[in-house]
């Protein structure tokens, strides 16, 4: 029966040992510069890595404790090609938007666009420049492109802030009646929406607005005796928009 068992196979004798021993002395300067280039690879990479774990941190740190403008510049100087570069434009946008100058903050999402068009705040960006049309007055501008933003975006996170910006630049151009149908919409569409109180109070705001506008076309002619008609109440305050 154990006739069928496999044989193990016979250690190397001495020639095949000496063979080994004569291939290594004709090939160990062959032999010792492919070890040598190994490690040095190995190495590379894990010094690569290593400067590549540093230069995140560092990156992330100075992002984290950046106070003013020429901070969040510094980040995108020296860590241009780290994943915190793109959350560094935003914030630059953000802060120059804050300062007033929509000029300036909306080039910053223009680059942003042009740089990370694939990153997951491009969108973020893209309403971001919007912002910045509706301050810098252009509120046909801004209106159409929160309606884009919020048609194209439904399930983002800034879809409300779009579709309260489309009602906003109708109020302030005194489409009241125009901006009352998107906050109808919103709400009949987004019952259980955190933002659904502030469209719901907005709305109000719209009716009482209309009331007025009626009220007031009603009865011009009390102007004549000296009255002054009631104005309507002013849209929403353009909101501190953080990408």
């Amino acid at each position: 029966m154990r006739e069928d068992l496999p044989k193990p196979e016979a250690a190397a004798g001495p020639d095949e040992l000496a063979e080994l021993a004569e291939f290594m002395r004709r090939n160990r300067v062959a032999i010792i510069v492919s070890c040598a280039v190994v490690l040095l690879a190995t190495a590379v990479a894990f010094l690569y890595r290593q400067r590549k774990l540093h230069s995140l941190e560092r990156a992330s740190q100075m992002l984290a404790s950046a106070r003013t403008a020429r901070d969040v510049q510094a980040v995108i100087d020296l860590y241009g090609n780290t994943p915190y570069a793109p959350l560094a434009v935003l914030r630059l946008a953000k802060m120059e938007f804050n300062a007033g100058d929509y000029a300036g903050a909306m080039k910053r999402y223009d680059d942003f666009i042009g740089r990370f068009p694939a990153h997951p705040m491009a969108s973020a960006a893209e309403l971001g420049r919007v912002f910045c049309a509706e301050a810098m007055g252009r509120l046909e501008d801004a209106r159409r492109g929160y309606a884009e933003f919020a048609a194209v975006h439904t399930n983002h996170f800034l879809h409300a802030h779009a579709v309260f910006g489309n009602a906003r630049c109708l109020e302030q151009m005194g489409r009241y009646g125009e901006a009352r149908t998107v906050y109808e919409d919103f709400i009949a569409a987004n019952p259980n929406s955190p933002a659904t109180a502030r469209a719901e109070e907005r709305l109000r705001a719209v009716k009482r607005s209309i009331e007025k506008i009626s009220a007031q076309t009603q009865g011009q002619q009390n102007s004549l005796q000296g009255s002054s008609p009631d104005l309507p109440e002013p849209p929403s305050p353009l909101p501190n928009f953080a990408p």
